[in-house]
């Protein structure tokens, strides 16, 4: 074994990876382990560079050797637990980074990567408590920053959230992923220009940032400014012709437009890539329901679910489709499989207690649910409205117009609000009106 040519190809295998050549790098890495197949730091390089070009389960192998090599290398423990975590083995990442920790390795890196773990295997708050302890040792570290922005928003707390990112972007202005995550906490305030303006920051820096267009032109849509939706879809689909998001996007940005038969072929677009695109099946079942193409979309949704049939948002999906043909006894089973694959979803639960109502079932079962989707979404008008209509079923009058009032209350502006508030007979019954229990 020739010690000086081994630390020679390493370090000449360093140069590469510090000038971001990879692969180069990889070359004399290899060959130095040819001769050394235990050497240190040819298996931290190594590692490290299948690690930078995004290849994890090659790194995993390469640390194993590592950590096989030096035991007590508490580095070496870092780099797999965190190649593991990148990996989506959580639970091997977080034995890894735990040991690390118990052979006293001081980097803040250490906390940020069980953080991220933790985060993934769900446990936010504990993840939170690791990211501030990275922070404490690092108060820069803007990756650390980013992912604990997004536990915080997991957690609910999307100032806080929207406080971290701000310190982020001030101190690394030119990270166009930062001013995304950035963006969409405007969105989560409903700021709307400011959440434009940070898409259109992400933009500048990255110009085939994908996401950020998509974003971009979400916001626009919002905004009315249907031209310049359809002008930041058209820039991603440019780039990538199978873009889904882009496609399904640019579709509803067409719906909006009234422009439905263009809608429908830009799902088609949408669809080839991905059958079972929530989004972009979204999209043409409301263009097929405004030139009354009902049975189109009843076979879009069937083909999908035959190839995703416990996706809860192709059963809401469908249970849409046949409330809108009028057949509520249809959508009926369609949004009860959608609640039952995702409890969470007040849409579908709202939809059951349409469904009940229009059918005049089970008057109890309707309200459970309504009640339900108001207690899932509270800002969301529409339970309100339906438990309404329940209780005028039951000839509840003054009940009937004090879920009309919590209603208005929540989308003052909603046509289906003014229309109930059409109604002379609920206007006089607001005065003098008691909460619902």
């Amino acid at each position: 074994m020739n010690r000086y040519e081994i630390e020679a190809l390493v370090d000449r295998g360093d140069d590469f990876y510090e000038n971001e050549d990879y692969d180069r790098a990889i070359d004399f890495y290899v060959r130095a382990l040819e001769l050394d197949m235990a050497n240190v730091e040819a298996l931290d390089g190594l590692g490290q560079a299948y690690a930078a070009l995004g290849q994890w389960e090659r790194a995993v192998g390469v640390f194993e050797q590592l950590v096989e090599a030096d035991p007590d290398c508490a580095f070496g423990h870092y780099l797999l637990g965190h190649a593991l975590g990148a990996l989506g083995d959580h639970d091997r990442a977080l034995a890894e980074l735990y040991g690390a920790l118990d052979l006293n390795y001081p980097a803040p890196d250490v906390h940020s990567a069980i953080g991220y773990s933790l985060h993934m295997k769900g446990d936010v708050a504990s993840a939170i408590e690791s990211y501030r302890q990275a922070l404490d040792m690092d108060p820069g570290d803007t990756i650390t920053m980013f992912n604990y922005s997004k536990a915080l928003i997991a957690q609910g707390d999307h100032q806080a959230a929207r406080h971290v990112l701000e310190a982020a972007v001030e101190l690394d202005p030119d990270d166009s992923q930062t001013w995304v995550a950035l963006g969409e906490v405007y969105e989560d305030t409903a700021e709307w220009d400011l959440a434009l303006k940070a898409y259109d920051r992400a933009t500048e820096l990255d110009p085939l940032n994908a996401d950020a267009h998509c974003l971009a032109g979400r916001v626009c849509l919002l905004l009315g400014r249907t031209d310049e939706a359809a002008c930041e879809y058209q820039q991603v689909i440019a780039d990538n012709p199978e873009d889904v998001d882009a496609w399904a996007g640019l579709a509803e940005v067409f719906v909006a437009q009234e422009r439905y038969h263009e809608a429908l072929a830009a799902c088609h677009q949408a669809l080839q890539a991905d059958p079972t695109s929530p989004y972009a099946l979204s999209s043409y079942v409301s263009a097929c329901e405004q030139i009354g193409a009902f049975e189109d979309a009843r076979h879009a949704l069937a083909a999908a679910i035959r190839k995703d049939a416990n996706n809860s948002d192709l059963w809401y999906l469908l249970g849409g489709v046949e409330a809108g043909s009028g057949r509520p006894e249809k959508a009926l089973p369609a949004y009860e499989r959608a609640a039952r694959l995702n409890p969470g979803d007040a849409a579908a639960h709202a939809g059951i207690g349409w469904a009940l109502i229009e059918l005049r079932q089970d008057y109890a079962r309707a309200e459970m649910h309504l009640r339900q989707a108001a207690r899932l979404n509270p800002d969301w008008y529409y339970p309100y409205l339906q438990l309404g209509e329940l209780s005028l079923q039951r000839k509840d009058r003054r009940s009937a117009a004090e879920w009309f009032a919590r209603a208005r209350e929540t989308a003052p502006d909603e046509p289906e609000v003014l229309q109930a508030f059409a109604d002379p007979a609920i206007r006089q019954l607001l005065d003098g009106r008691r909460t619902p229990r």
